[in-house]
């Protein structure tokens, strides 16, 4: 009947076989694509496709680093079916885990198949559908589900669908990142996470390479990966193209792929299965062995019982009654449990799950006559769990008599150890009422008793510093020696660890030294130095805020501290806070008396001060010399000294008693005076306010007044007006007078100006013609010089030319101040103007060996006044060059906030402060050794600042520091705007017009 079955199966897997070949010749020679299609394909030649190393069995890397797998295979025989090869991309975990990156793919190999992912790509079908399952340990719970693991860590892969779905589903999970399913089955064999949620064939393989035997399918979740072939969407071309080349594939050519690398499943299949005959036997044999050991260790504990009965005295003979009862009539339970396993196990292996036919009969023999041994030694099965649990009795018995013993033990030795306890707090406590004892002698009698008591070699007690930064040693007792000494400040950034965990606890109890994390920071000099083995500190806590600590050193070893030693450690930290409590109490007691005698003193003084302060201010306003008005809030005069008299006219009887505005203020100054007292009283200031009074024989006067409210609200002052007053009527008319003069003046100087501006052609013309002849005979056209002649005309044509120089630029700078001088706004390039500047000034530079760098970049353009920028620019570099005996000068151009920023730094001789203050003055020069070397008219820096500020609308700033040099900075914009001239000072006059 078997044979037939598998003759059917045969013939049917022939047929089918080759059907599927006959499928394959015709596909192959029809035509798979059409004539666009592959147009399409020849069109796209570098296509990429985009495959996984970390995803064994389906992708991985393998040993000689090409990739291996189920779908290098398939995508090996879709190429095949489509005589395309796509460009492969194998991209790294952090490209992966990044959408944009994978986007830019055209295909992906295996995608699973989810909402947000169908927004970018056109999925094909289903290539692997596979279940996620919850692996865990082989201890782990079954049927586990995913709300079972809310306090559990869980691994996932990074990037992957099933981390997604976690996300979304289940964000309570804590998660366990990992690299691929090897790592998450490492982490979870070795106790670094509880379960993985993965699928079964790459979990399988992973099993089967790494050799993990702890893992077992604890449970399922309702996730399931539908993984197909991803292309983009917007290509519905290749997407059509893929899926010709997919129907092309047939059935048992993705077979025998998916057989290739799916079929091993380690949770299904093992060596145990494989060898299952030959580990029957084994049991059978290890039976037969336990039964023999059965008859050994009955005899052996029935000896042991007896042994226990026969110990204990008869005071126990309660218990033993009770032990004798134990767990009779248990053999006939066992016997039918037995016998209920054995006929299941043996329906089992005879099953033909599990064996085959012919071994059936065998196994039958075998499982009867294990049933008969079992049953033999059944009864002496019964009669070892009694002995067992007889034993145990004995053996809880005798613990529970021992732990007695060892508890009375500890009661005595925790009572002595109370009661030395609650005498050492009650010395403690009488210390801290005597009051002639200091806060030293109180720490010390601390440390010592607290040695006494805990019975340690070293007790010492620390505070905190100011800064909270550094433990002070207040006092340390050695017990042996009994001598109080004090230790090196403990810092707090030398030891970070033990600083932050004495501040975190209340008391610190650390048994072994040399283990504990706090210690960490003292095992190699501090703990050998002094034989510690282990330390109780307590830490000081005043307002909230730790002040110190104490310490208890155990030396010798390691020592377990009892609760009731930390609680006295606990109370010893609350005797030194009192102790601190209370001697600052007294020196702020102290402190306080102190400060009271000493206020008594001040007040005592200040009230002399009032009195006298009181006789100067009524000296003052009796002898001052301008007139004083004490007034009340409602008008009425309370005071009226000396010189308000004699201005007013009015006597101090006539004014006392009278209204401020009835008998002073005129009509055109009543509104104006109301206002005033109105703000006073709200507590406004006045101050120079212009008034017209009327004084007692009828005339007018003008008052410059200040009017303030007097002292402070329940001051003895409140309520009342201070009001200062000036004559100013002769003030008013003197400033009428000098309006005009200096009216007149500014015309004159405008005249002045307007006059040399004109004269600009009559003055340079006849020096032009001097320069020009002089220029002629120097050059022979008038006949040959002798050497004296050409060196006394050469000097007069220098002289000339310095002359016309400074001619220019006092004509320039009268054009600009009577408004003469206007600007030519023009677009321009920067550069070339720095080009003609350097053209002017080089051979000046190379004269001296100076390095001339001019840093302007070309695409600098401005709208502005170029003939007036050049005439700064050239101003400002020529004076950084003349000024430089050696080394550099550096000129740079940049635009920032729509402004032209030109810096010139040299290293030149340098400005002192006092000539920074004259440098832009007219005629004035630099004080310097240079200063009879180099030409100049003192001009030149006064009218490039007039040029920047008055044409240009910019500025010039200097910083310099003598013996280093200077650096100046013109800002002007970088398109010329309409602005008015200010007012200047004139070059002829030091004051302003």
């Amino acid at each position: 009947m078997v044979k037939s079955s598998f003759f059917k199966h045969g013939i049917l897997c022939i047929i089918a076989i080759w059907i599927s070949l006959l499928g394959q010749t015709s596909q192959a020679a029809g035509s798979l694509l059409s004539v666009e299609e592959r147009a399409w394909l020849n069109a796209h030649p570098n296509l990429s496709l985009t495959m996984w190393d970390d995803y064994p069995p389906i992708s991985f890397n393998a040993d000689n680093g090409l990739l291996q797998g189920f779908m290098p295979d398939y995508i090996k025989l879709l190429e095949s079916k489509l005589n395309y090869k796509f460009k492969h991309v194998v991209p790294s975990k952090q490209d992966a885990l990044s959408k944009g990156q994978i986007a830019r793919e055209d295909v992906i190999s295996l995608l699973a198949n989810t909402q947000d992912r169908r927004s970018i790509w056109n999925f094909g079908p289903t290539l692997l559908s596979f279940p996620l399952n919850i692996v865990a340990r082989t201890d782990a719970p079954k049927d586990l589900t995913l709300s079972q693991l809310n306090n559990l860590k869980l691994s996932v892969v990074n990037g992957y669908a099933s981390h997604e779905f976690l996300q979304e589903n289940y964000p309570q999970v804590n998660l366990d990142l990992v690299n691929n399913t090897c790592q998450g089955l490492q982490h979870v064999a070795f106790h670094e996470s509880f379960a993985m949620l993965t699928d079964l064939p790459v979990a399988s393989w992973c099993l089967q390479t790494q050799g993990l035997i702890n893992i077992k399918v604890a449970g399922k979740s309702e996730f399931k990966y539908e993984m197909s072939l991803a292309v983009r969407k917007d290509m519905p071309m290749l997407f059509s193209i893929i899926q010709k080349g997919m129907k092309s594939i047939t059935k048992s050519e993705r077979q025998t792929i998916h057989d290739r690398w799916l079929e091993q499943n380690a949770f299904e299949q093992s060596w145990i299965s494989l060898n299952r005959v030959w580990i029957i036997t084994l049991v059978l044999f290890l039976m037969l062995f336990a039964l023999i050991r059965v008859f050994v260790w009955d005899s052996k504990m029935q000896s042991n019982v007896h042994q226990k009965i026969t110990k204990f005295s008869a005071e126990e003979g309660d218990t033993l009654e009770h032990i004798s009862k134990v767990s009779r009539g248990l053999s006939p339970r066992i016997l039918t449990l037995l016998c209920f396993i054995l006929i299941i196990l043996g329906t089992l292996i005879t099953s033909e799950q599990w064996v085959s036919h012919q071994d059936r009969i065998l196994l039958g023999i075998l499982v009867a006559t294990l049933m008969l041994i079992m049953l033999f030694g059944g009864y002496k099965l019964g009669s070892i769990r009694r002995n067992e649990e007889n034993h145990s009795l004995f053996e809880q018995l005798d613990g529970q008599i021992r732990t007695r013993q060892v508890a009375e033990k500890i009661a005595k030795e925790q009572t002595l150890r109370l009661f030395k306890q609650q005498k050492a707090i009650q010395i403690l406590s009488q210390t801290q009422t005597q009051e002639q004892k200091t806060t030293n002698e109180i720490f010390k009698e601390i440390t010592q008793v607290s040695a006494e008591t805990l019975n340690v070699e070293r007790v010492s007690i620390w505070l905190f510093d100011s800064s909270h930064q550094m433990l002070e040693c207040a006092d340390l007792f050695l017990k042996t020696n009994n001598i109080h000494i004090t230790e090196s400040p403990l810092l707090a950034h030398e030891l970070p660890v033990y600083f932050e965990f004495i501040s975190q606890n209340r008391v610190l109890a650390v048994a072994d030294v040399m283990q504990h994390p706090s210690t960490v920071e003292f095992r190699e000099d501090y703990v050998q130095e002094n034989s510690i083995g282990a330390i109780l500190d307590g830490s000081i806590w005043l307002n909230g805020n730790m002040i110190g600590a104490v310490c208890c050193e155990h030396t010798h070893g390691p020592r377990e501290w009892t609760l009731d030693e930390q609680g006295f450690v606990g109370s010893v930290c609350d005797a030194v806070r009192l102790a601190i409590e209370s001697d600052r109490r007294h020196n702020a007691e102290q402190a306080l008396l102190q400060h009271s005698e000493e206020l008594e003193v001040m007040v005592e003084a200040r009230t002399l001060s009032l009195q006298e302060s009181e006789q100067r201010l009524t000296s003052v306003i009796k002898y001052a010399p301008i007139p004083i008005l004490t007034i009340k809030m409602n008008g009425e005069i309370i005071e009226f000294n000396p010189e308000a008299e004699s201005v007013t006219g009015f006597s101090r009887d006539e004014a006392i008693g009278k209204n401020f505005i009835d008998i002073f203020v005129v009509k055109e100054s009543f509104k104006k005076t109301i206002a005033i007292g109105m703000g006073a009283k709200r507590g406004e200031a006045f101050r120079n306010v212009e008034l017209i009074f009327k004084c007692a024989d009828g005339r007018k006067i003008e008052f410059e007044c200040s009017i303030v409210k007097a002292g402070k609200i329940g001051g003895r002052d409140a309520g009342k007006m201070i009001a200062i007053g000036q004559d100013i009527t002769q003030k008013k008319v003197l400033q009428a007078s000098l309006i005009k003069a200096r009216e007149s003046a500014e015309s004159a100087d405008r005249i002045k100006s307007m006059f040399v501006a004109s004269m600009s052609h009559e003055l340079r013309t006849p020096l032009n013609s001097i320069i020009g002849f002089l220029g002629v005979v120097l050059q022979g056209m008038s006949g040959d010089l002798n050497i004296k002649q050409k060196d006394q005309l050469g000097r007069a044509y220098h002289s000339a030319k310095h002359l016309l120089s400074l001619i220019s630029d006092v004509i320039d700078i009268s054009k600009i101040e009577a408004g003469f001088l206007e600007t030519h706004s023009e677009s321009f390039a920067l550069k070339p103007m720095f080009n003609e500047v350097e053209n002017v000034i080089h051979h000046i530079a190379e004269g001296k060996h100076l390095n001339l760098h001019i840093d302007c970049s070309e695409d600098i353009s401005l709208e502005t006044d170029r003939k007036r920028l050049y005439q700064a620019i050239l101003n400002v570099v020529s004076n950084a060059v003349k000024y430089t005996e050696a080394g550099t000068v550096i000129v740079k151009a940049s635009i920032f906030n729509e402004d032209l920023i030109i810096t010139t730094q040299d290293t030149g001789i340098g400005i002192s402060q006092s000539g920074i203050e004259q440098l832009f003055k007219p005629f004035e020069r630099a004080e310097s050794h240079l200063k009879i070397k180099t030409l100049g008219t003192g001009l030149g820096l006064y009218l490039t600042r007039k040029i920047l500020t008055q044409l240009l609308g910019g500025s010039i700033e200097v910083e310099s520091q003598v013996g280093v040099g200077s650096t100046f900075t013109i800002k002007v914009p970088i398109k010329l705007s309409e602005h008015a001239l200010i007012n200047n000072q004139s070059i002829l006059e030091n004051s302003n017009l």
